[in-house]
């Protein structure tokens, strides 16, 4: 389900067992989403132009079709683009920020996660492009996988006039959120996303900052609004035929065909996506909090006795509960990595086994030998190696 959400002050669907505060939360959220679409709608300009990209108009479109699996798949979503054209002075008379909201179901809670794109990441990361500044490919939200229920994301351009004094609470609020938005694991996010979301609200309550363009799209799990791969775009300019917009790595384009579509530069915009990795795997596991007990197994692992197996498997057993219990890992991968993790576990006592018998015949080191190390897998292969004729 696709709409711009201009007359409703709450979220459909909530669950009865979320908390107090996560209640309180989503209740402030819904009531600054719908004053900022107000303030959109009463500004006296024409309004902006948002649109879902169809996958036919995309490089990517057997990628964008077929819904996202509760417990399968993984999600995220990325500024792809952000444009600001050069007519209207960015970053010199004003700053520009991008609200991007996810509601989304995590640990058995429905969760609301703010996250910002303003001044100091544009400054940063941005680069000069014909007609204006070019922003490109920016993780806001995820990889975090998806449990089902519903998804609500919600982005907001604005533009701000706002002094040093208001600028300096941007950029910190704007660097708390990338600091914690890096953590692979959401813990440690949930614990500041209230923070960031109120100063948002303080932020946007400054008489001098514009909501210039906004839109929602809601999903549920069920068939008849599931959740699907997809690029959107906001377009600060009024009357833009989306028949005439196409995405090609990434970029947004504008033209009558795909072949002849050119970069679109004729208005300030973004253009964002939710996307499910390739592989349906993450690749940031040593981040996630149950990777030092993997470390764990292999370090007993890598010891040739039986003993030190032993309490491998019983750490490797442990390991698995703590993923198939983790917020952060889809049940899928979970399983997929503990036959990976057992067979790796397997190989590396095989070989320190058999790398153990390759100095049997070296001496050990003694009190008045202290100079020859005490052997072990490595210093055993080593010295096999340089004694070998």
């Amino acid at each position: 389900m696709l709409r711009l959400w201009d007359d409703r002050t709450g979220f459909p669907g909530l669950s009865a067992k979320t908390k107090d505060l996560s209640d309180t939360v989503m209740s402030t959220f819904a009531t600054q989403w719908d004053r900022l679409w107000q303030r959109i709608k009463s500004s006296g300009r024409e309004l902006p132009s948002s649109y879902r990209i169809p996958p036919s108009q995309t490089d990517l479109p057997a990628e964008l079709r077929g819904p996202f699996v509760p417990g399968e798949h993984y999600f995220e979503v990325r500024v792809n683009e952000l444009f600001l054209t050069a007519s209207r002075k960015w970053l010199a008379e004003l700053d520009p920020l991008v609200v991007v909201v996810a509601e989304f179901t995590y640990d058995r809670e429905e969760r609301t996660l703010p996250f910002l794109v303003g001044p100091a990441l544009v400054k940063k990361l941005g680069a000069q492009a014909p007609q204006g500044m070019l922003l490109q490919n920016t993780r806001v939200a995820g990889l975090h996988p998806y449990r089902g229920g519903r998804l609500g994301l919600t982005v907001v351009l604005c533009e701000s006039r706002v002094k040093d004094h208001g600028r300096e609470l941007l950029e910190l609020i704007e660097g708390t959120a990338a600091a914690f938005g890096a953590a692979a694991a959401l813990g440690a996010y949930l614990k500041v996303a209230r923070v960031i979301l109120d100063g948002v609200d303080s932020f946007l309550g400054f008489g001098e900052t514009v909501p210039l363009a906004g839109l929602r799209t809601e999903f549920d799990s069920d068939q008849s609004h599931p959740l699907t791969p997809g690029y959107f775009v906001l377009i600060n300019r009024p009357d833009v035929d989306p028949a005439t917009l196409w995405v090609r790595e990434g970029q947004l384009l504008q033209g009558t065909s795909a072949a002849t579509a050119r970069p679109y530069r004729g208005a300030d915009f973004v253009l964002y996506s939710v996307m499910r990795p390739a592989d349906n795997e993450r690749d940031d596991l040593t981040t996630l909090p149950f990777y030092p007990l993997w470390e764990r197994v292999q370090a007993e692992a890598a010891h040739p006795s039986e003993e030190h197996f032993k309490s491998a498997k019983v750490n490797l057993a442990a390991l698995y509960q703590a993923m198939v219990a983790s917020p952060d890992l889809n049940p899928t991968q979970a399983d997929t990595l503990i036959d990976r993790y057992a067979a790796r576990m397997k190989a590396i006592h095989e070989r320190a086994v058999g790398l153990s018998t390759l100095g049997a015949s070296h001496p050990p080191a003694t009190a008045t030998n202290p100079a020859t190390p005490a052997p072990n897998h490595v210093l055993s292969r080593s010295l096999s190696l340089l004694n070998d004729p």
